[in-house]
């Protein structure tokens, strides 16, 4: 017996020049199409955004589920209707209350970022419950899994999962991004005005280890002023922070593998950094005048 036949799909929309990459719908939620024969993908440097609906499991225990649902629909056509403002951005997948989205420039992020919750700002006004996002943004090199059509199907790598790392530490109304990020959009942006957002502020928390990472990462963190606490996110089960004492700065690289693991997580004050500082030198001092005494003696 002959196998039945797939229902027609629509054709897909026209792509823009370069690159192709696939758009969300006017009025529906995140295509699927089907996925493209193995192969080990290309590889380009993107600036990813994670979005994440704080709260949703609570949400839906005070409002019930068929009010929090529509809250929660309301909220993601926010962020599509937004994101269709930018050509270069781009919906990877919607798991839940998260989003997953791509853009070609930081700058694009930042400013979809705070518009968002500048939008969701003004939407909670007419609602009896807020609904808050906490964002998180990190540029990186990933491979990219084509669709049929050589639009974007899924993004994949270590960088993913860092910038999930670094969403994961914000809290309601945060945008928290890592540093490269934080410098091009910062430069990028400035002088430029952003719809719906005014008096933009931009703050380096400093350096984080995250679970699974090997290196620590500075986070910095980018907001409309007045809408939030521009604090250092606090320590979590994966990521915890790294502090100079009494200085008030943060070491401008990441930390090297090795003894200075250790650190992470860790407080340091000043004399103990000048005293480790102190020893490592005389160490260092007493190996040179010891080396040439033992070559002799060999």
């Amino acid at each position: 017996m002959a196998a039945p036949k797939r229902p027609a799909t629509a054709s897909s929309p026209p792509q823009r020049p370069g690159i192709p990459m696939s758009r969300p719908p006017e009025d529906s939620g995140p295509q699927h199409p089907p996925r493209p024969s193995d192969d080990t993908g290309r590889r380009e440097v993107m600036t990813l955004v994670f979005t994440d609906l704080v709260g949703s499991t609570r949400l839906k225990e005070e409002l019930g589920n068929t009010e929090a649902l529509r809250l929660i629909r309301e909220h993601h056509a926010i962020v599509r209707t937004l994101l269709r403002e930018y050509p270069d951005g781009h919906e990877i997948s919607t798991a839940g209350d998260s989003f997953f989205l791509a853009f070609r420039r930081p700058s694009d992020a930042v400013s979809f970022a705070l518009r968002l919750q500048a939008r969701l700002h003004q939407w909670n006004r007419r609602n009896p419950r807020p609904v808050r996002d906490r964002v998180g943004i990190h540029t990186g090199e990933v491979t990219v899994e084509e669709d049929p059509h050589g639009g974007l199907h899924d993004l994949h790598g270590l960088e993913v999962d860092k910038c999930a790392r670094v969403m994961s530490l914000g809290h309601e109304n945060h945008v928290l991004l890592t540093r490269f990020a934080f410098d091009n959009a910062r430069l990028s942006l400035k002088g430029q005005a952003i719809s719906e957002v005014s008096n933009i502020q931009w703050v380096n928390h400093g350096l984080y280890a995250l679970k699974g990472v090997a290196e620590p990462i500075e986070i910095c963190e980018v907001a409309e002023s007045g809408r939030t606490a521009l604090e250092p996110p606090e320590d979590g089960e994966k990521a915890r922070r790294i502090v100079i004492e009494d200085t008030g700065s943060f070491s401008p690289q990441p930390l090297p593998p090795g003894w200075r693991r250790w650190l992470a997580g860790r407080t340091v004050g000043r004399r103990q950094a000048w005293i480790g500082a102190a020893a490592a030198a005389l160490l260092g001092l007493l190996a040179a005048m010891l080396l040439p005494a033992l070559s002799d003696l060999s």
